[in-house]
């Protein structure tokens, strides 16, 4: 089996993708990381790797990622600054011999895009764009904003998605975290480099 490495386990998303896996690969086969270990004491006590990993430095990050053969990277919330920090985990990552990189973009990111979203969908086709120049296999998860970020408002996002309407589906984390749980088990049978998939709410 695998051995799956979460990135930002200690996030919203990434501590929803650590329950899922964890219900499908014993904990000695899990490594999370974080730049906030200590929160995730509870996972260590339970058998799994826990690591500090911070993309903001680079030295050391490598051995963070020293024996994971499938790494969730979970894109950061540092808008301004991420596409280094991408790219810094992707050459780490690459350098300790990660297999496969599984990365959380956006939909339809390196598409036409509304211009007050355009540079956060810049920031992942910049990533995305990185992945494949650089990285190791990888699998574009293509998922939807999340609904719990405009539980306040219930707006529905009009942009441009991959299914061809302009309404974007907004989707719940802890779905993410199961679509990405069930991936693992099929990413080493993906041969192809690049493949993207989308991850949405299906329409009602």
């Amino acid at each position: 089996m695998a051995v799956i490495g979460i990135t930002g386990a200690a996030g919203a998303l990434g501590r929803r993708a650590t329950e899922h896996v964890l219900r499908s690969h014993p904990p000695s086969e899990v490594v999370l990381l974080s730049r906030s270990p200590n929160v995730l004491r509870r996972h260590r006590d339970a058998g799994v790797t826990v690591r500090h990993a911070d993309f903001d430095r680079p030295d050391g990050l490598s051995s963070g990622f020293a024996g994971i053969d499938v790494l969730l990277l979970i894109s950061t919330d540092a808008v301004s600054r991420r596409r280094v920090q991408h790219l810094t985990a992707i050459r780490a990552a690459t350098a300790a011999g990660v297999k496969r990189i599984a990365y959380t973009s956006l939909p339809n990111a390196d598409g036409e895009f509304p211009a007050r979203l355009r540079t956060m969908a810049a920031d992942h086709a910049s990533t995305e764009s990185a992945l494949r120049a650089e990285g190791p296999a990888c699998t574009i998860l293509r998922n939807a904003l999340y609904m719990e970020g405009y539980a306040d408002t219930w707006l529905l996002i009009e942009c441009v998605d991959q299914g061809g309407d302009r309404f974007h589906r907004l989707l719940v984390r802890d779905l993410f975290g199961g679509g990405f749980a069930i991936g693992p088990g099929l990413l080493p049978q993906i041969s192809q480099q690049g493949n993207v998939a989308i991850i949405t709410r299906p329409a009602s």
